[in-house]
């Protein structure tokens, strides 16, 4: 929650930290350059950025916090990745049974650290703090990483530079790989890339966002190879892409490693994909699912005759999704089975089956062997013929055999209009479609602004802002009194370079409840019909839950008109 104009003007006057000319004059600044008060008021030097987040916490009732002379724990500071403490300015520094407790510069950002600690099960605890903390903090994190890892890699570097004998060289190397592995998991990394070059560079891919992690001696790309090779029992990498496997344990925890090559003119170029045994982490709050669409979304998953279609482009978290909620559904007394093209991830008590066209071992032959196995659920993430497909599931309905299903089509509406053509109406088993886009993050990096009474109108054109104000207040994400002329959204200032502007992906998404009303509103599958009669019935649309996380500081307005462009094509866009 960020503080109001209102709010800053009357603390700054009650408390006399600035005068009231200066207020006056800041004022007349925010209206004319479309800022906010607060940011009028550092721009011509009233205050600090650190002296109005002593205020927010005052007005807001959040404690704020000195980290500088503080000791902090290394093991609760690895609970969130350097990387995205970096990014964020946040860094957790205490902890109990029940909470995390992180000291960061803006709360806006604690719905984008959601999903991106290893909290256990606890509650993340916002405290505000100053830059001197967050640098501070920053320094110690660093020093602890260099301590724990950088000295073993740089030891194992040097020795292979040197050669030795063949055992020798595998040996160093493999501690190499391994050390650059736990760091990885220890830095909450998904992929490690290793990249050959003038260097040998290492990239970590935390979340959807790819950071540079160390450059290592161009001496020890080779023995990597090999080594990687070796465990994934490829033969010599060459110039032939390779995909293998090989599993490690870290502190008692199984890891999966899946290993992807291609040969670059510079090299070898390798991509290993980091799984941890038993769950991948996320959470629905973290993919961006929030308030009624969250709560609705949970109560339609968990009704025994659920037939789900998620539905959204190549790159919207379909199958992050999948995986999220069936990790929320399972329990030891159901028995889920999935059926996938590829199995993503490894996920405890669930079954998992990979198709085989090739000997005749397709989705539908697949789905029918997970009929036959006395499922509760069934998770389905292939591109198959939709006719064949609803059939069975039309049977696992009558079953009450719940059923999850992705499909890369467009929004909730166009997938309906889809499978309703090549299957007719009345076969059609879906209780819910899912529609599900992605966004880009705002990075910490940002500024406060009111939109333009030109800005507001194109919104008007594309949603419905009065319902979207309603729901924000429902939220409370802004004050029941608030108007959209009083409402912020948030932008990178200028001089942000690009690389930092976005830090990651987020979902926006849209539910719509299937009902015989619906199916029959129109002679034929229309999705624009169906739209209209979901919008009249308080369905909120991809655009529109866009427009929610602009409000809440998670992405922007230009990614508003992405997803317009995206969905109602360039013709929406403002001219």
């Amino acid at each position: 929650m960020q503080l109001t104009d209102a709010q800053i003007k009357r603390f700054v006057l009650d408390t006399a930290l600035v005068t009231r000319k200066d207020v006056d004059t800041a004022a007349a600044l925010a209206s004319e350059r479309g800022i906010s008060f607060a940011d009028a008021l550092r721009s011509q030097g009233s205050l600090t950025q650190d002296d109005i987040r002593r205020a927010s916490a005052y007005v807001l009732g959040v404690p704020y916090v000195s980290l500088v002379k503080r000791a902090i724990d290394s093991q609760v500071m690895l609970l969130m990745p350097e990387a995205i403490a970096r990014t964020y300015s946040a860094i957790p520094y205490a902890m109990t049974d029940d909470t995390v407790e992180v000291a960061l510069l803006d709360l806006a950002h604690i719905p984008a650290l959601e999903g991106r600690m290893r909290t256990g099960g606890r509650r993340i605890v916002a405290r505000l703090t100053d830059t001197a903390s967050i640098q501070s903090a920053l320094s110690r994190y660093q020093r602890h990483l260099h301590t724990a890892y950088s000295e073993t890699i740089r030891r194992a570097a040097d020795t292979l530079k040197h050669g030795g004998a063949p055992e020798e060289v595998e040996r160093h190397a493999r501690t190499l790989l391994d050390t650059l592995m736990h760091h990885a998991l220890t830095q909450g990394a998904r992929v490690i890339h290793i990249e050959p070059g003038e260097t040998c560079m290492i990239r970590y891919r935390i979340g959807t966002t790819l950071h540079d992690a160390m450059e290592l001696p161009k001496h020890v790309q080779l023995p990597l190879e090999d080594t990687v090779a070796s465990l994934a029992r490829l033969p010599s990498l060459g110039a032939v892409a390779r995909d293998g496997r090989f599993r490690i344990t870290r502190n008692g925890e199984r890891v999966a490693v899946r290993v992807r090559t291609m040969h670059t003119h510079a090299g070898t170029a390798i991509a290993l994909t980091l799984v941890r045994a038993g769950g991948h982490g996320f959470t629905l709050d973290g993919l961006g699912f929030h308030g009624a669409l969250l709560e609705e979304f949970l109560r339609a998953s968990a009704d025994p005759r659920a037939s789900i279609l998620l539905s959204g482009p190549l790159g919207s978290g379909k199958t992050t999704t999948l995986y999220t909620l069936l990790d929320t559904l399972r329990t030891p007394a159901t028995n889920v089975i999935t059926v996938e093209s590829s199995i993503g991830a490894p996920l405890t008590r669930v079954h998992q089956v990979s198709i085989r066209p090739d000997i005749g071992f397709d989705t539908q032959a697949a789905v029918r062997a997970a009929l036959a196995q006395d499922p509760d659920i069934i998770g389905i993430d292939t591109e198959s013929d939709p006719t064949e497909l609803t059939h069975l599931l039309a049977t696992a309905r009558l079953r009450a055999i719940r059923t999850i299903t992705s499909a890369s089509l467009g929004a909730a509406c166009e997938a309906l209009e889809v499978f309703a053509k090549a299957t007719g109406d009345a076969t059609l088993p879906f209780t819910h479609v899912l529609g599900a886009a992605t966004v880009r993050m705002l990075g910490g990096n940002r500024e406060a602004y009111h939109l333009s009474a030109r800005d507001m109108d194109n919104l008007r054109d594309v949603a419905r802002m009065h319902d979207i104000l309603e729901v924000l207040k429902e939220e409370r994400v802004i004050p029941q009194k608030a108007t959209w002329s009083s409402v912020s959204f948030y932008r990178a200032p200028l001089e942000t370079p690009e690389h930092e502007v976005y830090t990651g992906m987020i979902g926006v998404h849209e539910l719509l409840t299937v009902t015989p009303e619906l199916l029959t509103i129109s002679k034929k599958p229309d999705a624009s019909n169906y739209l209209a009669h979901a919008v009249e019935h308080g369905m909120f649309t991809l655009v529109e839950d866009a427009i929610m996380k602009a409000v809440m500081g998670i992405t922007t307005l230009d990614e508003v008109w992405r997803i317009v462009a995206l969905y109602y094509g360039e013709n929406a866009l403002p001219h």
